[in-house]
């Protein structure tokens, strides 16, 4: 019987078949576990930022709220950027219901912070702001997330 052989798409290796796992993905065992391995730690270290941040929620508030009272040129035009941004990410062609189910991503997040106490914002599933792509302001690149979920994420596309 000949064996067959498959190469690695990650080390470049050729291996056999069988070094392969069965859910038919180009790496090799190796690769593919060690990239496991740092998926389950990205998620590790998200959940651990989460779990900080909901027991320190007060002690983080007041630091923010000071460097924000102390650093008021930098928080403006941080927002006038943004803000920029999401004018220009906003397509001419959007209808009037198209503006009302954006506020209603607003009014959702709202209401959830209001009950839970968890603050909540409205974030871009394609990133608006992003280094490779730019995202449209539009209802179906919205969703409700907790802040933190939001911060911990930070500028990158999750995939």
């Amino acid at each position: 019987m000949i064996e067959k052989n498959k190469v690695c798409s990650k080390c470049t290796k050729e291996k056999s078949v069988n070094d392969f796992p069965k859910n038919r993905t180009s790496k090799c065992r190796l690769c593919y576990n060690e990239h496991q391995r740092s998926v389950q730690s990205k998620r590790s270290r998200t959940e651990e930022k989460a779990r900080y941040y909901l027991e320190n929620k007060e002690k983080l508030d007041k630091r923010n709220s000071l460097w924000k009272k102390n650093n008021k040129a930098k928080v403006s035009a941080s927002r006038a950027k943004y803000r920029a941004k999401l004018n220009s990410c906003t397509p001419s062609w959007l209808t009037s219901k198209h503006f009302l189910l954006i506020e209603e991503f607003y009014i959702e997040a709202r209401s959830m912070s209001e009950k839970t106490g968890v603050m909540y914002q409205v974030d871009h599933i394609e990133l608006i702001q992003g280094k490779y792509s730019t995202g449209l302001h539009v209802p179906w690149n919205l969703q409700v997330l907790p802040h933190y979920e939001n911060e911990s994420k930070s500028n990158k596309l999750i995939v």
